[in-house]
């Protein structure tokens, strides 16, 4: 959308996707209350469609968005401090 802006405050000063790194969170907590192999392959599933999600919209923003590629240079990580 025009006119947007960069948000590097609170939760995006950690992480650049912090929705992402919720969902994520969310999922292996459901799989851990609910052992199942079922649960396991969705939330397995839903975390593989997140990081392709991620990738694919941290190119999309760097090259549509004024001022994300400094934001990706400033905050590393994508999801996880420290990891990734």
């Amino acid at each position: 959308e025009r006119g947007q802006r960069v948000c590097s405050t609170g939760p995006y000063a950690f992480v650049r996707h912090p929705m992402y790194s919720a969902i994520i969170m969310w999922c292996v907590a459901v799989a851990m209350v609910l052992p199942s192999v079922q649960v396991a392959i969705v939330s397995g599933a839903v975390a593989v469609v997140i990081v392709v999600r991620t990738v694919l919209e941290d190119t999309m923003l760097a090259r549509e968005l004024a001022g994300y590629a400094e934001y990706r240079r400033s905050v590393r990580w994508r999801l996880v401090p420290y990891i990734w």
